[in-house]
């Protein structure tokens, strides 16, 4: 945290004046040439990174912990991209093509030595397109302080030294600071920016709760969305459109939530768990065992050891949640279904810039639910004119 101008200059002339005022204080003795040496290299890279980490630290000091630090460079465009979003654009200017050369040759380097990078570059609204409230408050070398990490899909050259640049939108980051002067492109020191966790307290379950349901409720709206849709004839173009052709982005159906489970029929064994004895422990102690005998009111029938457990609709799910984390999940899921709203640049910015997951989904089930009643009433008079087809 910077002092005021103030109170700095305040500060300074009172040490000059405290200086002149007591004798010079005598030299330290000369230490051996060898402990005269500078620093080691990490002390000064954490003395030189040290007021970024200040900076940085401020949005997460409320939760206790300090978002690591990147360094990217940066791309201004006229357009907002989410995470979970896919993009294209055509890039001509030399500066951007050097950006691209660059990501190109490091990705190259790390093969070389065995590893791997990612090509990625920091989506940015440009000052021209930005909104003129975020330029007067917040802003960061006169760009907007929120932005996007940007995953390079595919590079391909074209006539004339153009390149098209295929991404998709992954995580959100906060702008620290912009170097214009070390490369032909301004390259950002930032912090990623997630999605602010509940509250911890009693009411935290109750939040999360509460997300979980929005979250199925917006994912059904938009399965009614697609059927819909698919009815009428209505299909997807553009990047991130799925490979079927339907309305539906391919990130919804990769960040979906889990279907909730199946209603749990009441048997014999609930019964006798709940009238509990010598019987009711036993049976209750088969199916915190595992038992492979029918406890959803089956009767007591035996099944088969491949219908012991319901199998998943979705067998990455569980995977998906232990990379990522539920929350981010959600965040991602969030973005991918705010992706089919046709919005501004203001309204694209506001929630890029919201960090209320819960917040964001009550959004877009607010925008989804007109659109869906129009599409039940198109799919209802298209049914009502449309001839019937001949007996076979």
């Amino acid at each position: 945290m910077q002092l005021p101008q103030a109170a700095a200059a305040h500060g300074a002339a009172a040490a000059r004046r405290g200086a002149r005022s007591q004798p010079p204080p005598a030299a330290p003795p000369a230490a051996p040439r060898r402990q005269q040496q500078q620093q080691p290299p990490r002390e000064r890279r954490r003395a030189r990174l040290a007021p970024l980490r200040a900076a940085g630290s401020e949005g997460a000091e409320q939760h206790g912990a300090v978002p690591p630090l990147l360094s990217l460079p940066l791309f201004p465009l006229p357009s907002v991209l989410h995470p979970a979003q896919a993009g294209q654009l055509m890039v001509f200017e030399p500066r951007y093509l050097s950006l691209f050369t660059d990501l190109q040759q490091a990705a190259a380097a790390a093969a070389a030595r065995g590893g791997r990078a990612e090509l990625q570059f920091g989506h940015v609204v440009s000052a021209e397109a930005a909104p003129p409230a975020l330029l007067a408050e917040g802003a960061v070398g006169g760009l907007p302080g929120t932005g996007v990490v940007a995953t390079v899909r595919s590079i391909e050259a074209l006539e004339g030294g153009r390149l098209a640049v295929h991404y998709r939108g992954w995580r959100r980051f906060r702008l620290l600071a912009i170097d214009r002067d070390a490369k032909p492109y301004p390259v950002a020191a930032a912090a990623w920016l997630d999605d602010a966790p509940p509250p911890p307290g009693p009411g935290a379950a109750a939040a999360q709760a509460a997300v979980d349901a929005l979250e199925l409720e917006v994912h059904g709206l938009l399965q009614q969305v697609a059927a819909y849709a698919a009815q009428l004839g209505l299909h997807a173009h553009g990047p991130g459109a799925a490979p079927d052709g339907g309305v539906l982005p391919e990130a919804v159906r990769l960040y979906a939530p889990p279907p909730p489970p199946p209603p749990r029929r009441a048997g014999v064994a609930d019964y006798l768990v709940r009238a509990g004895g010598p019987t009711g422990a036993a049976v209750a102690t088969w199916q915190r065992m595992g038992s492979v005998y029918d406890d959803g009111g089956g009767g007591g029938r035996r099944r088969s050891s491949s219908a012991a457990r319901p199998p998943d609709t979705d067998p990455y799910q569980k995977a998906r949640d232990a990379v990522l984390g539920k929350a981010r999940r959600q965040e991602l899921f969030s973005f991918a279904a705010a992706s089919l709203l046709e919005l501004g640049v203001a309204e694209r910015l506001a929630l890029l810039t919201s960090r209320d997951t819960g917040a964001r989904l009550q959004f877009v089930a607010a925008a989804v639910r007109p659109f869906l009643s129009e599409l039940v009433a198109r799919a209802a008079v298209k049914q009502a004119v449309q001839p019937a087809a001949p007996p076979p």
